[in-house]
């Protein structure tokens, strides 16, 4: 049994793992959309917070599955 749940926090670690690279570059992606921080227009600026905002939250849940498969 001991065997079967490392095996599942293997599964979920790496899982964490892909996620995390995914909103890495989810992240960068959102930098390349506003080339220019300072000369962007309010609306570009907003709606790439908005977007920094939801990976930040992805992130958290990511780091959160990550802590708990350290844990078991």
């Amino acid at each position: 049994m001991a065997k079967s749940g490392r095996s599942i926090s293997a599964r979920v670690l790496a899982e964490s793992h892909f996620d995390l690279q995914r909103i890495r570059a989810a992240r960068y992606e959102v930098f390349l959309t506003i080339d220019d921080f300072e000369n962007a227009n309010g609306d570009d600026f907003e709606e790439a917070l908005n977007e920094m905002d939801k990976i930040s939250r992805y992130e958290t849940r990511a780091l959160s599955k990550t802590k708990r498969s350290h844990s078991c």
